[in-house]
């Protein structure tokens, strides 16, 4: 008579066990995923918001703007060429992500440009209107 009655109980706690692995694996590239997604977020916030602040100047420097929008977003700015009255902003950011089924921490970066449209309010832009004398 052969005795294998306990041997299908270790398989299954095998598999088990290979389960729980996979699933936490996964849901650390799931959490690089949205960390990527959040980084590029700020990044894009951050470039848009120093755009805006030099076509429209406040008292404000846009590098402190670009670095106010990406803290907003959850990154942290590491650099901006976004110089005052300039016609671009390139914002890079850095956003710390937790991989807790891998046991470490990373740093994902991003970068955004936005271009500042040098056309901006004349009469040639598609909705304005242009007094008929001056065309």
């Amino acid at each position: 008579m052969n005795d294998d009655r306990g041997s299908i109980s270790l398989v299954v706690v095998a598999a088990l066990g290979f389960s729980v692995i996979l699933a936490a694996l996964i849901a650390d590239v799931a959490r690089a995923s949205v960390g990527r997604a959040r980084a590029q977020a700020a990044a894009d916030a951050g470039a848009l918001a120093a755009a805006q602040e030099q076509v429209l100047p406040s008292d404000r420097r846009p590098a402190d703007v670009a670095a106010e929008y990406a803290a907003r977003n959850g990154a942290k700015l590491v650099l901006c060429r976004c110089p005052e009255r300039g016609a671009e902003a390139v914002v890079v950011v850095e956003l710390e992500v937790s991989l807790p089924g891998l046991g470490v921490s990373r740093t994902i970066r991003a970068t955004a440009r936005a271009v500042n449209d040098a056309s901006f309010g004349e009469p040639s832009l598609p909705g304005t209107v242009v007094p008929s004398g001056n065309l």
